[in-house]
């Protein structure tokens, strides 16, 4: 019997230093909500191909593939239609399509763009959560 509720008490500790991680399909739904933008860019698969632990944090490495759902000079033609035609209207647009091409070169609607990234989580009374 004393072995028996040794063993059990061993479990409980054991259990208690045991590090939680999020699901992957937690994981998964949080880097959708992420980098998806429902006008512009759609997370069309992700992956999580690798996870640890760092300090209060869980670190996921996910890879995903981003579509285009439209081009580069559609979203020119947008901003420019958004923007007062004003000088700063004017360079909030130049900005904001250079920015897009710099991380996303020239696109058009339907291009697929991989990413592979980390992501870290944080656990909270609400469960897990995307802390970048």
């Amino acid at each position: 019997m004393k072995k028996l509720i040794s063993i059990f008490a061993l479990s409980l500790l054991l259990t208690a230093c045991v590090f939680f991680k999020p699901s992957d399909e937690t994981i998964i739904n949080a880097v959708i909500a992420s980098k998806s933008q429902p006008e512009l860019l759609k997370v069309v698969s992700a992956q999580k191909v690798n996870g640890w632990e760092d300090g209060e944090f869980y670190v996921a490495e996910v890879e995903y593939i981003l579509e285009f759902q439209k081009g580069i000079a559609e979203v020119q033609s947008q901003l420019t239609d958004q923007v007062q035609r004003d000088f700063f209207g004017t360079l909030i647009n130049g900005l904001g399509s250079a920015a897009l091409a710099v991380e996303y070169g020239i696109f058009k609607r339907g291009d697929q763009f991989g990413k592979k990234e980390t992501f870290k989580f944080r656990k909270t009374e609400q469960g897990w959560m995307l802390a970048q």
